[in-house]
């Protein structure tokens, strides 16, 4: 690179530094215009171009999110190198990074423009529950990799951010229906509409129907339990601008879910979910930085049951609310040194369950900070620190362990995290990022004494008692352009360790004076893994486009004495599938868009639980699945597609849970 544009490359930086840096409080139209690729603010909490961050991005567009042909988000991120989801069933999946495959996946932390939507009382996301519509999103932000130094507890393996349209710079206006086998209905609405010059308004809602799998039928139907399921959600948001220098916003959303699900010990259960979230942000340009105030509740209502399995059939209501409080400072010293300073307060409580009477919570409080420091036109470090100080407490009638009081609970879970980042840029074609962070991922609020389940032969409860995951992350990335072929390829090599992996059953039992058998989750054990992550992306003459992707990883884990995969349900070196393949292609011309996406996944193994309180593992053997999507503009507004899911066979199994079929969706889409 030559110094002068090197020199421009700087200047660019400092202007994007310069921008608000609330998820939506950026032009991200009018600076992808300017610097010519995407922006993000996913791994510094400051604006930056997708090439300069000091971590293993991935961002998925808004035309890969159309051209995909999905219908929801883990079948948008199915394709993603380095992503693995596990399809339950019609509506429900779990997303993972870089494997550690199980039920909920807790190791991944899930935003939308910034505000969480990650499930405390189990430890997950509900994907299908998420308050967005595949229209209204912007960009895909990925994440591969702890980033608890910036988001906190639970960004242990990664963070995914959903980046929607912002009302006060984008104009959207779309709206879908749709229709297929398992019948299959859908319906989309999406608006924005402008408030002078001073806001703009965007307003969303959508929801499906559909029958189950096959498989899944087969697996509830001799329990009486339903084979349909249905969601719907809803969103308004309101930006405004008040003045030269301040900007607020309001966005209020609504989800509600019914689908059969698997829960963590690999037991399939019925439940039914109410999300209702309300956030608010203020930011300012001072004299001291661009200051910014946010917060956020959500409040979670999941009811639902357990059918069969380790803990037989139960039915219980979770009230889970979370509510969170940040204040962060973004400022500069000089042309080169770049800062971020930041408190945080939130509390989050659940109802305990199916034994009512108590309630489990825990309040806490971080502080953080964030030097970017560009050594060098060609050369900058980033290094991010933060502590988190937990308060567990536990109030109400006493657990259902004998002897035991709430005074164990009133006890401090404190924990550092960092990550740190050297980007070199050599020259216009190469990027290379050598990269190390600590990541921390919380025991659930069921395994910290949410769940008290009584049995005549068993009880089966939280302790207080389980610690924190410490996730480490070394890493080195080397972006590539090759110009001539009009390809961008990358390489990530990466090696992570885990101490303390979590079980929500220990392996080890105690036996009570009555006879009765005590189960509890524990941690059970450490882990490693070593991985590559190989991707090229590239167009060809004649509206071709292409991608390519390979994954192997090889974990080992280290369990304890007594702590066997067959009593705890842990088995990441054996969950992990080790090698995974992706390929896609595409081709837009006149009036068609035409695509296609395959992968091929190594076998791996699941597990099913028994009601003998032990897990048997489920050979899943190595698949290719291919997914297309053909559409054809029927006038400038109006687009038709039909769309197919695993369409090279007619049920194939993918989960230690059952099979999935082979769907064919039609989406008529109007944009206005």
């Amino acid at each position: 690179m030559a110094a002068p544009q090197r020199w421009l490359g700087l200047v660019a930086a400092c202007c994007l530094l310069a921008t608000p840096a609330a998820a939506q409080g950026i032009d991200y139209g009018a600076l992808e215009a300017l610097f010519g690729e995407s922006i993000t603010v996913s791994a510094t909490g400051s604006p930056q171009r997708a090439s300069d961050v000091p971590t293993d991005m991935e961002i998925v567009t808004a035309d890969q999110i159309r051209q995909s042909g999905a219908t929801n988000l883990p079948d948008v991120l199915a394709h993603v190198v380095g992503v693995d989801v596990l399809r339950w069933g019609v509506s429900s999946a779990d997303v993972s990074i870089r494997g550690y495959d199980a039920p909920d996946s807790p190791r991944l932390l899930v935003l939308l423009n910034g505000r969480e939507v990650y499930l405390d009382n189990y430890g997950r996301t509900q994907w299908d529950a998420i308050p967005v519509q595949l229209a209204e999103i912007r960009q895909i932000e990925i994440v591969k990799g702890p980033n608890t130094a910036l988001f906190g507890f639970n960004a242990a393996a990664g963070v995914i951010n959903i980046i929607t349209y912002d009302p006060l710079y984008d104009t959207v206006r779309a709206a879908s229906i749709g229709g297929g086998t398992q019948d299959f209905l859908l319906g989309s609405a999406v608006g924005t509409a402008k408030l002078g010059d001073w806001g703009g308004v965007r307003l969303s809602a959508g929801g499906f129907r559909s029958d189950e799998f096959a498989a899944v039928r087969q697996l509830v139907e001799p329990l009486g339990l339903q084979q349909r399921s249905q969601q719907g959600t809803a969103a308004a948001d309101l930006h405004v601008r008040i003045g030269a220098d301040q900007e607020a916003e309001l966005e209020v959303t609504h989800a509600s879910l019914n689908h059969v699900e698997v829960i963590p010990t690999w037991q399939p259960a019925v439940d039914d979910y109410d999300i209702n979230s309300v956030r608010g942000s203020y930011s300012a340009n001072t004299g001291v930085g661009l200051l910014q105030v946010t917060a956020y509740t959500n409040i979670v209502r999941q009811s639902g049951g357990v059918s069969g399995g380790a803990l037989g059939e139960q039915t219980a209501t979770i009230n889970n609310q979370k509510t969170f409080v940040q204040l962060q400072d973004v400022f500069k010293l000089g042309a080169v040194n770049t800062f971020r300073v930041a408190t945080e307060y939130q509390r989050n409580t659940m109802n305990t369950v199916p034994t009512a009477g108590a309630q489990i919570g825990y309040q806490v409080y971080s502080a953080s900070g964030m030097w970017q420091w560009q050594i060098l036109p060609e050369l900058a470090l980033t290094n991010a620190a933060r502590i988190d100080m937990l308060q567990l407490e536990r109030s109400g009638l006493p657990p259902l362990i004998p002897a035991l009081a709430n005074a164990p609970w009133h006890r401090h879970i404190d924990e550092p995290s960092f990550n740190t980042g050297l980007v070199y840029r050599p020259g216009d074609n190469d990027t290379l990022r050598l990269t190390a962070a600590r990541g921390v991922q919380l025991p659930s609020l069921v395994e910290l004494g949410g769940l008290q389940l009584a049995l005549p032969h068993l009880i089966a409860t939280g302790v207080p008692t389980v610690q924190p995951t410490v996730v480490y992350n070394y890493e080195f990335d080397w972006d590539h352009t090759i110009r001539p072929l009009n390809t961008t390829t990358r390489t990530a090599l990466f090696y992570q360790v885990s101490d303390g992996l979590q079980a929500v059953q220990s392996g080890k039992y105690l036996i009570l004076p009555t006879g009765i058998v005590l189960l509890t989750p524990a941690n059970i054990g450490d882990s490693q893994e070593i991985g590559l992550e190989l991707s090229a992306r590239g167009t060809l003459t004649g509206g071709w486009r292409w991608n390519a992707g390979y994954s192997p990883r090889l974990v080992r884990d280290q369990l304890l004495p007594g702590q066997p995969p067959v009593l705890t349900g842990v088995d990441f070196a054996r969950t992990t599938p080790h090698n995974v393949i992706d390929f896609g292609a595409g081709r837009t011309s006149g009036r068609w868009e035409i695509d296609a996406a395959a992968r091929f996944e190594s076998n791996f193994i699941g597990f099913n639980g028994l009601p003998n309180n032990t897990y048997v593992p489920v050979q899943v053997a190595a698949y290719l699945t291919l997914d297309a999507r053909a559409a054809y503009q029927l006038t400038h507004n109006l687009t038709l597609a039909l769309i197919g899911q695993g369409i090279t066979y007619s049920s194939q199994r993918q989960t230690s849970v059952g099979s999935v079929d082979r769907r064919v969706i039609g989406v008529l889409q109007a944009r206005f």
